[in-house]
């Protein structure tokens, strides 16, 4: 007797073999309806191509982690006055710098705002947009400079005269010089130090369109330093490992109610709302992109049953085919299977047409999508989206 492994390696071969022939038998006849077949595939790629390109953002927007180390530990940390209504508000300096240093669940927080400065010097003036944000970021995001340094919480006052650009500002305002740390820019008619450039793809905050620079916050905010009734900056920070959401969040209340009692006229009734990071930044789209994937999925299911249609409309012709086959010995299940071998080539093609029309969709979608659409620049035709995109053309098959 043969050994069961050389048994299993024939019979493979012989499902093999079969289906290759009946792959090549099913390309002949949808080769010789051209017209059914271009209406098909046009028809599947269209559903196909929709759930595609929604799916692109749904991976990019609410599955696919934050791209920072560790992304479950950040949190955003905002205000609330239930008295006033309630809802995510800012924090003042003073307040931010009470809850860094007497927190024991978040490991850093930074304070951050954002920013814009006029670069000047031999060229026409250019307006960027940038971040000013206090040096503890670097710890909380856990990212560096690629190119020179990061600024330190030494160079977190009222006279630094620091930036660190982003990688898409190096290149868009100054041509990707690699000499670029080190050397003097004019910003907003001040003088300041390029120390460092930022990785390619790190943005912060994560839900806007890509930054230029990054600065401390100090220098900008001098007369806001020791004004607890100016709450204009928001914080994220990062817990400490093994620290709940929840847990984090009782804890900053409590110092929240200390500073209460000890600043009655700035705080009074203030409280802190904690949020993951993820959570802050997808939270307002969640329930539209779950019902858009809902309503392309139905338009899906609206071209499978046209697809159908048409199939039930062509096998009338094939009538005398399926009896002359019948006759000469084929089985039911046999005619089942070359006729899933034909819908599974119209699913592919439309899926590989779906696949392109998704991958032209996004770069519609970037231009004219909307605006507060977190993460716009993460969308992308990935692996994640051609294996949904296939087990989508299974489904059609069937």
């Amino acid at each position: 007797k043969l050994p069961a492994c050389v048994v299993l390696v024939r019979k493979l071969e012989a499902c093999a073999t079969l289906m290759l022939a009946d792959l090549r038998y099913a390309l002949r006849m949808l080769a010789k309806s051209p017209a059914f077949t271009t209406v098909a595939v046009v028809t599947l790629a269209l559903g196909i191509g929709a759930n595609s390109a929604i799916f692109s953002v749904v991976d990019a927007v609410l599955l696919r982690p934050l791209p920072f180390p560790h992304p479950d530990e950040l949190v955003m940390v905002w205000g609330t006055v239930p008295h006033e209504g309630g809802g995510h508000d800012v924090d003042s300096y003073p307040d931010y710098v009470d809850l860094r240093s007497q927190s024991k669940t978040v490991k850093r927080l930074a304070a951050f705002t954002r920013t814009g400065a006029v670069l000047s010097g031999n060229e026409e003036a250019r307006l960027l947009q940038g971040v000013a944000v206090t040096s503890d970021v670097f710890d909380v995001l856990g990212v560096s400079p690629f190119l020179g340094r990061r600024y330190t919480r030494a160079e977190d006052n009222v006279d630094a005269r620091v930036v660190v650009l982003t990688y898409e500002g190096w290149h868009r305002v100054f041509a990707g010089n690699p000499k670029i740390v080190g050397q003097q820019v004019v910003l907003s008619s001040r003088s300041y130090t390029i120390i460092g450039v930022m990785p390619r793809g790190w943005r912060f905050p994560v839900q806007d369109a890509i930054k230029d620079f990054l600065m401390p916050l100090e220098p900008i905010i001098p007369k806001e330093l020791t004004r607890r009734g100016s709450h204009s900056y928001s914080l994220v920070g990062r817990l400490k490992s093994g620290v709940s959401v929840r847990t984090a969040e009782a804890e900053l209340n409590a110092i929240a109610n200390r500073l209460a009692l000890q600043y009655p006229d700035t705080n009074f009734d203030r409280h802190q709302i904690v949020l993951s990071l993820h959570e802050d930044t997808v939270g307002e789209v969640r329930p539209a992109l779950t019902v858009l994937l809902c309503a392309v999925g139905l338009v899906l299911l609206i071209a499978c049953a046209n697809v159908a249609n048409l199939l039930l409309a062509r096998a009338a012709a094939r009538r005398r085919e399926m009896a002359i086959r019948t006759a000469l010995g084929a089985s039911r299940n046999r005619i089942l299977r070359q006729l899933l071998a034909e819908g599974l080539l119209l699913s592919v093609m439309g899926g590989g047409a779906g696949l392109l029309l998704a991958w032209w969709g996004i770069d519609v979608l970037r231009v004219l999508g909307p605006r507060n659409l977190p993460r716009v620049a993460d969308i992308a035709v990935n692996s994640s989206v051609c294996g949904f995109t296939f087990a989508v053309a299974l489904a059609s098959t069937i």
